[in-house]
């Protein structure tokens, strides 16, 4: 202010918080980022051959979701579809004709997203 008055030019600023160095695109993801918080993704054995057992814990009810498999490029292998589980369900899935190696298993339901790293041998 100059002589007790104001004038010039409004300026505004906005600020965008990105925790972890994570950006959300909407209210939505926060809110499956949150019903995720006290769920936990099992697989083993880990390493594994042939087949291993996917379990989750600390499912409020049974959910239907999708395993999506990623290698470490991110390219999308292959997908499981409608996988049934609850919680502390244990779900046997098989490689097929996944070759050996380090993948990220993604599963997903209409309200979350987990994922876990599996090394299949």
């Amino acid at each position: 202010p100059k002589n007790g008055t104001c004038s010039g030019t409004q300026l505004s600023k906005t600020v965008v918080y990105k925790a972890s160095g994570c950006a959300k695109e909407d209210a939505a993801s926060l809110q499956m980022e949150e019903d995720t918080k006290n769920i936990t993704l099992e697989v083993y054995p880990n390493p594994a051959q042939d087949r291993f057992s996917l379990k989750i814990s600390g499912l409020e009810t049974d959910e239907a979701f999708m395993v999506k498999w990623y290698d470490l490029t991110g390219r999308l292998l292959r997908t499981d579809e409608k996988v049934q589980t609850g919680s502390g369900t244990e779900v046997l899935l098989d490689r097929g004709n996944i070759p050996a190696g380090v993948y990220v298993l993604r599963m997903e339901s209409p309200v979350r997203s987990l994922h876990i790293r599996l090394t299949l041998e």
